[in-house]
């Protein structure tokens, strides 16, 4: 077993129990010579790693490195391996407990240091290497150590403007001291080194210009407080119902006019009424914001089997088999009507008929080619012109559009689109028309049938030229 000692962020914080560890070690290990706390090894025999932060590509190789190091020297020793700060969060001490047996004696942590400044049972802390994986709790004060050069300040600082703005004051801790600055001048600064801490504290919202998911739902349980916003505390599932819709068909909009600034603001605007979903849930006791979260990530896992299952899938279509098949275990289908039954009403007719003959297909209720399609489209058609009762005429339209969706899915033509790019084109060419029309001083709505044919017919042409 090796003792791993903190040595704290001062001169004098080691701990009695550390102290004592140290005197009676055959082997004292130093982490690195180049932090404040190094002058309590001035008249101890001891050994530093310093030469092997040189070899490392990235701090991953670094750990594993000064981990092999440790085991070769202690060897069969009473040995102490000492680290600056707590010990206990030191990213080497990490990877030691994973390959032998230690016993930690910790002392002052980067964390409690820097909270002096700041009252609180609670913080998070990372080191600055791991910097790719931060999670930010907007509600806690956030520690960040180690950011031992400019580089590592320059990632820290851009992994942060994630979360909050540029002109954010931050306290910065090192060897000279304590400053504030603001986040953009972070990578700025002088005297870097492995002791450089970062405080960010939380503020109110109206103190910011940057948000955080976290933020979000604090708002929304905010406007539903008792004294909160009169509109927002009266909304019920069914009131927002269609606002839901709405913001969906506009997020669509952005998508398909490629407007990066619709696209993020009605994405935007689709998780508030989810959000609002379920902060309602939460005030009537159905369900909570963590039910939703747990059962969406649940369902992701156990329906990607290729991977996190035995499943494989080397494409687009294999993977979404594997999903259908994880589905249909999870739902307990046992037959295709099943599956049919499950798909929701409510979704716009096309969609919902495209989704019942994709069930259809899958179970090999299909045409050999499109000409089956296109006689039973040919059919139908007859059929309507025979019809004479307008219940008739209503049963077998619908029995036409659903033909066409055939032919459409042997086309690998999506519905919904295809028929909004035919309106979208309707729209053009009778606009196209009306202009054609008045430029020549007539009222295209005076034209009999025929006429407007005419004009439908050069709007054609003018289009093909």
């Amino acid at each position: 077993m090796i003792k791993v000692i903190g040595i704290g962020i001062r001169a004098g914080d080691v701990s009695i129990r550390g102290a004592e560890a140290i005197r009676s070690a055959d082997v004292v290990i130093v982490k690195t010579a180049f932090t404040s706390t190094y002058t309590y090894f001035k008249n101890i025999e001891h050994v530093t790693l310093d030469e092997l932060f040189e070899k490392a590509g990235d701090f991953e190789e670094l750990n594993k490195i000064i981990v092999d190091k440790i085991i070769e020297l202690s060897e069969n020793k009473n040995s102490v391996y000492c680290v600056h700060g707590s010990a206990c969060d030191d990213d080497t001490v990490k990877e030691l407990k994973k390959r032998i047996a230690v016993e930690i004696i910790p002392s002052v942590s980067f964390a409690s240091d820097a909270l002096t400044r700041y009252v609180s049972d609670s913080y998070v802390s990372y080191s600055a290497s791991e910097y790719q994986s931060m999670i930010y709790n907007a509600h806690l004060p956030l520690v960040v150590k180690e950011v031992d050069s400019r580089f590592s300040a320059s990632d820290l600082k851009l992994k942060l403007s994630e979360f909050i703005e540029e002109e954010r004051e931050i306290t910065v801790i090192d060897k000279d001291g304590e400053k504030t600055v603001k986040l953009y001048e972070l990578d700025r600064l002088d005297n870097y080194d492995y002791s450089t801490t970062v405080l960010i504290e939380p503020k109110p919202f109206t103190d910011k210009t940057r948000y955080t998911f976290d933020d979000l739902v604090d708002i929304m349980h905010r406007l539903r407080a008792p004294d909160g916003c009169p509109w927002d505390k009266a909304q019920t599932h069914k009131s927002i119902r269609a606002n839901l819709i709405e913001e969906c068909y506009e997020l669509i909009e952005g998508i398909d006019k490629d407007d990066q600034e619709i696209m993020r603001e009605e994405t935007g605007d689709v998780i508030l009424q989810a959000l609002f979903h379920m902060v309602i849930g939460e005030d009537t006791g159905e369900f909570t914001i963590g039910d939703v979260i747990s059962e969406l990530c649940a369902k992701l896992v156990s329906r990607h089997t290729h991977i996190f299952g035995a499943d494989k899938a080397s494409d687009a279509d294999g993977a979404l088999s594997a999903w259908e098949r994880a589905k249909s275990k999870e739902k307990k289908y046992t037959c295709v009507s099943d599956k049919m039954c499950k798909i929701s009403r409510s979704l716009p007719a096309l969609m919902r008929a495209a989704k019942v003959q994709k069930a259809a297909v899958k179970a090999g209720f299909e045409w050999d080619c499109i000409d089956g399609a296109l006689d039973k489209l040919d059919e139908e058609k007859e059929e309507v012109r025979r019809t004479v009762t307008q219940e008739d005429a209503f049963e077998e339209c619908g029995d036409l559009l659903f033909a066409c969706l055939n032919v459409l899915r042997f086309k690998r033509v999506e519905p919904e689109e295809a028929l909004t790019f035919a309106t979208d084109k309707f729209i053009r060419r009778y606009t196209r028309m009306e202009e054609i029309a008045k430029a020549d001083g007539i009222d295209i709505a005076t034209l009999n049938v025929n006429e407007q044919q005419t004009y439908w017919e050069k709007v054609k042409a003018e289009e093909k030229a």
